[in-house]
């Protein structure tokens, strides 16, 4: 049985299959499931059972000391020993968690809980306090404890769904429930009302995660648990790219097929046969085989893993893509490695063999598209290629699109003896399922459209015999787009493509990275920061979101050679490299690599160079994705209208100025030092008191005299005259720096309301989240006294809704990203959470099962508008504001792991 983590050192998002999904009134419909069970112990022969408890012909007594072992107690701990009965664990624990560490002795029986005082009171333990609780509830204080123990006791429980509702309450984030149970035979088969795989799935219905389980001696079992996290709203299974960006839109992985992130199914199937019986473990055939209940799924920053128990087999399917953002190599390999990891969990070998297939729906935009495929040679692999038979590479641009060029590659090594085939889909599942085998030869009808009998791409594998060690195969998704991106009119490469690299390439490095050291060190390391930072919710969080938000941006190589990352607004209205879209996502790359972050905004200068951009602020996007060939928002390259001058003028001198801070110097700055000049002198005219203009919450409409635009450009001013001293322009600097002062004792002015301040300078009586002001603190340019957050944070949470806090006085929308940043502003991780437990609570409450929305209601948690956009990289800005994690993160090169310094995580 495999460890498993402390609370504090929870690796990711610990997601339960339907956490918290019995809600309120489902809980108080509960009927007891065993009426009058625990009678007989409310008045108990208290000899008779101290006898029958703590009897050295107990199995549990005998195996005392497994079972403490597996409760992995440390000094510190709180522990609830939940129907303890007379005392034998509550008196095993005690000094275990002590000095510091507290148990509580819960019982319904309050002769038992009185015994446990005065026997404790006898031994001198003084960390015990006992609590006396009705059938439905423990009565323990919410977020109270570390671990729940149950021992003997879950198949008495009369009121299950609400007794573990209390107990997901009272454990911290991370908080473990260790469950010891009979099997339900023998002399117990009509005493216990179901057996291990039923309570199991109650138990992670519940809201709890699967961490592992193990017999105790012939009519026992153990059953370790983990308070699940954040439950996503879509799951990340292959996110690469815009087009290459595949989820799981279901919490059980078997109940849909997975989905691309604008809804158009993407349809992946996994089975396992098992000593000849076949079930689902991914999408929705073959329909007469059962699914193999899934009994977790955890959401790290690079992998998503599921795990499924059942037929005498414990399976883990993982789908890793290590796009580790202090590598530009790896995140511009577009491959994603698939795996299933499995053993014996009842002590016999079982006959086990795997499948895998995808349909040609990922190389098509439309269904209706017709389709090819092939069986390319490659050394030491067994490789698949589809494609669409057109190949219309960039000829279309749009929002609601999928690729349609390219190629591709289901991969697999030679040495795990693959089976493969492309077939239509009916046989390739039907004979896997039927037999554990392939159809003989490949299909040769081509080409032909995608949904024309489904071809798939079908894969197998033979495992023989599976013991009680553990046994893996896995597999590479590849896609090869040729081209990405045009740019200015010229077809850009992928950054692997760069140096002339092929498909055989790519498959080979990638292959031989899989087996490089430590593949999940990062994922430890950044959940361990992202925890120290904000907390558990806040880490559940920063990991669903890391994937999302490198994956809605695709990095090329641009016209010399240079690495650019342009973005794709998605469902927002298709633009790409979007000036207020990079800024609120640069968080992301601010931390983990400055390069990334360069190559977001490089495109736009580069651009903003050029005779075609006429206008003295900065430009708004670069057209449509994935066709950077000009500005396409409001007025364009033509006229002013509609445009965003103030904010996206901001946002780039903000940006430039976040580079500059972390390079140490400003010769990235100083190539387009023209540029930044310009937006700032059109900022000295036009910032302080804005016009009538849009800002990038442009769905509010314009405003004029906006506040919170206002505070960016007045920052941005900041901003410029502090690369201005970095660069030696002094002069410049004082003349830039007195400006921003003075624009900042003005605005507190202009904008001040009493208690808080203002939406617009000429609206008393209005407010909204002034996220932009983050950019004084994490910038160091303390233009803003200290008591302008203080206000506003103070005022904010006087506004929350249930699901979070609006954007301002006009609407109970809201955005996620801004909701952070505001957050970031409070000084205690107190005024934090206050902020952001509701941001938690929409994540894990929206009935919009799609990749994280940046724009939603605060008050039904519904989505507004958005999914999937690279904005959601903005959440992470809470991890710059710690100095020592951000230089840790920022300065950490392609082979050097990441040692974030110990501190307290302010609970």
């Amino acid at each position: 049985m495999k460890p498993m983590p402390l609370p504090c050192q929870r690796l990711a998002t610990v997601l339960g299959l339907a956490a918290w999904c019995w809600a309120a009134g489902a809980l108080a419909q509960e009927k007891s499931v065993r009426p009058g069970i625990n009678q007989p112990y409310e008045k108990a022969d208290l000899k008779a059972q101290i006898e029958r408890f703590e009897g050295p012909g107990r199995d549990v007594v005998k195996r005392k000391d497994e079972i403490l072992a597996a409760c992995q107690l440390e000094p510190g701990m709180n522990v609830a020993d939940i129907g303890a009965g007379t005392g034998l664990f509550t008196r095993l624990f005690a000094p275990k968690v002590a000095p510091g560490g507290k148990v509580y002795a819960v019982d319904i029986s309050k002769t038992f809980v009185e015994h446990i005082q005065r026997t404790c009171r006898e031994q001198k333990i003084d960390n015990v306090e006992g609590i006396v609780c009705p059938a439905d509830s423990t009565n323990l204080p919410p977020q109270s404890i570390d671990l729940a123990f149950l021992c003997d006791v879950y198949h008495h429980l009369e009121f299950p769904q609400k007794t573990l509702a209390s107990i997901r309450q009272a454990l911290r984030p991370g908080g473990r429930l260790v469950v010891v149970e009979f099997h339900k035979a023998g002399k117990m088969k009509d005493h216990v009302r179901a057996d291990q795989e039923a309570f199991t799935l109650e138990i992670v219905a519940a809201g709890f995660h699967l961490g592992d389980s193990q017999p105790l001696g012939d009519t026992q079992y153990l059953l370790r648990f983990q308070k699940a996290g954040l439950r996503p709203p879509a799951t990340p299974l292959v996110v690469h790219d815009p087009y290459f960006s595949i989820w799981s839109f279901t919490d059980r992985l078997a109940d849909d097929w997975p989905r691309h992130w604008t809804g158009a199914i993407h349809a992946m199937a996994s089975m396992v046969r098992i000593d000849g019986k076949t079930y689902r473990l991914m999408g929705l055939e073959p329909r007469d085989c059962p699914a193999l209940p899934q009994v977790g799924r955890t959401v790290h920053a690079t992998r998503t893993s599921y795990d499924f128990e059942g037929k005498g087999i414990r399976l883990q399917l993982v789908f890793l893509t290590p796009v580790y953002p202090n590598d530009l190599e790896r995140v511009g390999r577009p491959v994603t490695y698939v795996s299933w990891t499995l053993r014996s969990v009842d002590g016999r070998d079982h006959a086990v063999q795997i499948y895998y297939d995808n349909s040609a729906e990922l190389v098509v935009n439309e269904a209706s598209q017709s389709v090819v495929w092939a069986r390319p040679r490659m050394a030491g692999l067994d490789v698949l290629r589809m494609g669409s038979a057109e190949q219309p590479v960039l000829k279309k641009k749009g929002d609601n699109l999928r690729i349609d060029w390219g190629h591709l590659y289901v991969a697999a090594p030679k040495s795990q003896s693959p089976m493969s085939v492309v077939a239509d889909h009916a046989s390739a599942r039907g004979a896997f399922a039927s037999r554990g085998q392939l159809p003989a030869q490949d299909d040769q009808r081509m080409p032909r459209p995608a949904n024309d009998q489904w071809p798939v791409a079908a894969l197998a594998f033979d495992l023989g015999k599976v013991g009680m060690s553990y046994v893996e195969r896995w597999m590479m998704l590849a896609y090869d787009d040729e081209y990405s991106i045009e740019y200015l009119g010229q077809k850009l490469r992928p950054w692997w493509r760069r140096n002339g690299a092929d498909a055989a390439e790519l498959l080979r490095v990638a292959a031989q990275a899989r087996v490089e050291p430590s593949q999940d060190e990062f994922d430890l390391e950044f959940y361990r920061s992202a925890w120290l930072a904000g907390g558990a919710d806040y880490a559940d969080l920063c990991a669903l979101a890391f994937r999302q938000a490198i994956g809605a941006h695709k990095l090329v190589a641009g016209p010399k050679g240079e690495p650019m990352l342009f973005s794709k607004e998605c469902f927002s209205n298709g633009c790409i490299g979007t000036v207020d879209v990079l800024y609120p996502a640069s968080p992301i790359f601010a931390l983990f690599n400055n390069e990334l972050l360069k190559a977001t905004v490089t495109p736009v200068f580069e651009y903003a160079m050029t005779d075609r951009w006429k206008f003295p602020f900065a430009p708004h996007d670069l057209g449509t994705y994935p066709l950077a060939n000009g500005q396409v928002y409001g007025g364009g390259e033509k006229t002013e209208e509609n445009q965003m001058p103030v904010e996206e003028s901001g946002n780039m001198l903000l940006v430039a100025a976040v580079i500059s801070k972390l390079d140490g110097n400003t010769k990235y700055a100083e190539r387009y030092w023209r540029l930044l000049e310009r937006w700032a002198r059109y900022l000295q005219q036009k910032g302080l008191d804005p016009e009538n203009q849009l800002c990038t919450d442009d769905f509010a409409g314009h405003l004029a005299h906006n506040a919170n635009l206002s505070l960016k450009a007045i920052l941005a001013l900041g901003a410029y005259a502090q690369m201005c001293e970095m660069a030696g322009k002094r002069d410049e600097a004082k003349q830039y720096r007195s400006m921003a002062e003075q624009f900042a004792k003005e605005w507190v002015k202009l904008a001040d309301d009493g208690d808080h301040y203002r939406l617009a300078f000429d609206k008393p009586g209005t407010w909204s989240q002034k996220y932009n002001l983050v950019w004084d603190k994490l910038l160091g340019l303390k233009l803003f006294p200290p008591e302008v957050a203080r206000k506003e944070i103070a005022y904010y949470k006087t506004k929350l809704q249930p699901y979070g806090l609006p954007l301002d006085n006009r609407a109970l929308y809201t955005k996620t990203d801004w909701e952070v940043w505001t957050a970031t502003l409070a000084e205690s991780r107190a005024d934090f959470d206050a902020l952001m437990n509701p941001v938690y609570r929409f994540v894990h409450e929206t009935p919009d099962r799609v990749p994280l929305t940046d724009w939603y209601m605060t008050d039904t948690a519904r989505l507004k508008g958005f999914r999937a956009r690279p904005v959601i990289g903005g959440v992470f800005i809470k991890m710059l504001d710690d100095p020592a994690t951000w230089r840790q993160w920022s300065a950490r090169g392609p082979d050097a792991p990441p040692r974030p310094p110990a501190r307290s995580s302010g609970k």
